[in-house]
């Protein structure tokens, strides 16, 4: 099963990708795309969540699941105007995030579950900023909200023309966009308040290293 989920996980980065780049920086260069359920199968993840060989198997299971309830959706998405296609994806990944989380709280402990979070925050980095949650967490005021719209959304656009340029040098590629996403982390950091700063250190918790990774290995 854990050779098929691989697959999937690729056939699954390859949707996003055939959409447009526009939703590329959802395909996750880190070790996995496809949300929380593909992130939980890096085994960087795994070993940091101490998870059991019980709780991988029924990841993978939920995984599966997912993927095979929504792979006819994002083959649909390829269709989609351009100009809807970003918010017909964050609808579906809403759905999708709402799906796992749903079948995860049966799978891992509440331990486990607040370090996937912040595991999670971490690795969407500059991105986790434009979430309505943690913006509220954080306590965000329109002026930084602005900024940090703007700033995603440039981002994006460079991120996905690194994509659409290193189809033929994956490990270029992906080390470019590791670099323009710590660059602009660092630079959403740069508009926090002390006080929102150490409370996104408290929503992200100890740092962890996602090891460059192509998807399914």
């Amino acid at each position: 099963m854990f050779h098929r989920l691989g697959k999937l996980a690729v056939v699954a980065g390859a949707l996003l990708l055939l959409t447009s780049t526009a939703v590329a920086q959802r395909f996750n260069p880190f070790g996995g795309g496809g949300g929380k359920a593909m992130l939980l199968m890096n085994p960087d993840v795994q070993q940091e969540l101490k998870l059991s060989e019980e709780q991988i198997d029924k990841i993978k299971t939920v995984s599966q699941s997912v993927f095979e309830k929504n792979k006819e959706i994002f083959a649909k998405l390829k269709d989609t105007p351009k100009e809807e296609l970003r918010e017909k994806f964050q609808e579906i990944a809403k759905v999708i995030a709402e799906e796992t989380d749903k079948s995860l709280k049966d799978v891992l402990k509440p331990e486990q579950m607040k370090r996937m979070r912040q595991l999670e925050l971490q690795q969407r980095g500059f991105e986790a900023f434009t979430d309505a949650q943690v913006q509220q967490d954080l306590k965000l005021d329109d002026d930084q909200k602005e900024k940090i719209k703007t700033l995603a959304e440039d981002a994006r656009k460079e991120i996905g023309e690194l994509f659409q340029g290193g189809k033929g040098n994956f490990q270029e590629a992906m080390t470019k966009i590791q670099a323009l996403r710590k660059d602009n982390l660092e630079k959403v950091m740069s508009t926090l308040k002390e006080g929102q700063k150490k409370t996104w250190k408290e929503l992200t918790g100890e740092p962890f290293e996602f090891k460059l990774r192509r998807p399914g290995t």
